[in-house]
């Protein structure tokens, strides 16, 4: 694992907030006629701070409320520098973020709740 120096560190993530469609004054969620931008907003951005590689890439799209859950799906950068494409994610009412990891429950909790209109 290669180490980073504190200063390159930081130079990094200010380029990265400088790039980013939110230094534009543009929402980085979805503007499209089924979301709402602003549900949960900070909500969302908080508990994925915690789960993405890098949390200030992240773009939002679909996200929705559930009785005890938001669900929605993220597209932010990977490890390489690339996006990886939007992949479903849910947060419970107590903060705990999942995202879709291609096993079977995950599938059921969404296709049970998340998938329904």
């Amino acid at each position: 694992m290669r180490t980073v120096s504190r200063g390159t560190l930081i130079v990094k993530i200010m380029l990265l907030m400088t790039m980013g469609p939110a230094a534009a004054g543009e929402s980085t969620f979805a503007k499209t006629s089924y979301v709402r931008p602003t549900i949960h907003e900070a909500v969302i951005t908080t508990a994925m701070r915690s789960t993405l590689r890098d949390p200030e890439s992240a773009m939002f799209r679909g996200i929705v409320q559930r009785p005890g859950l938001i669900c929605g799906y993220v597209n932010a950068r990977n490890g390489f520098g690339g996006y990886s494409g939007f992949k479903e994610f849910t947060i419970s009412d107590g903060g705990k973020v999942r995202m879709n990891d291609g096993s079977r429950n995950f599938a059921n909790r969404w296709n049970s709740t998340c998938a329904r209109r």
